[in-house]
């Protein structure tokens, strides 16, 4: 109970940061995927199921709040490829295998904002503007990918210096607090 809540909490404070403080920031820095860097980097250090619900709901509120369009349909689609990319490829718990987690999401995650754009201009007769979109994928997934790398080293990092001055020599990692 006490992890959901704590996780809950950390999801909320992204997601504050996220559509306040990153979303005011100047072109392609306003693009930085913060909540979906965390949840893959939650999916693959902690929980798939925590992780995924991060990615999901995620977008499902942000596109609430107005931060763009199909943005729930791409983050539940990256959600599904992130944990179908840590379950079968990248099963590893590796540095690579985070960026690799990343980069396929980030991909599908683009894809499907593309399928969702192109299927809204198709039904409404609306034009779509696809070099601003092109511009704003090509940011979202170089900033994605820097994302994880920057905030991937340090979260690994930290988890093995806890490790090695929390576990005796012998005992099983888990850091999961106690039910």
């Amino acid at each position: 109970m006490m992890t959901n809540l704590v996780s809950a909490g950390f999801l909320l404070l992204a997601l504050v940061l996220q559509s306040a403080g990153i979303a005011s920031l100047p072109d392609p820095w306003r693009l930085f995927p913060l909540v979906f860097v965390l949840g893959v980097i939650v999916l693959h250090e902690r929980s798939l199921l925590l992780g995924a619900s991060w990615i999901a709901l995620a977008g499902i509120i942000l596109e609430l709040r107005g931060l763009g369009d199909g943005l729930a349909f791409a983050a539940i689609v990256a959600a599904a490829t992130a944990v179908g990319l840590s379950l079968s490829v990248f099963a590893k718990r590796s540095f690579w295998a985070l960026l690799g987690i990343g980069t396929g999401s980030v991909f599908s995650y683009v894809i499907a904002r593309f399928v969702w754009l192109g299927s809204f201009a198709l039904l409404t007769g609306s034009d779509l503007h696809l070099q601003a979109e092109m511009h704003e994928a090509t940011a979202t997934i170089f900033l994605a990918v820097l994302g994880l790398t920057f905030f991937g080293a340090y979260v690994r990092r930290f988890l093995r210096w806890s490790r090695d001055k929390f576990v005796s020599k012998g005992q099983l990692y888990d850091i999961s607090f106690p039910q």
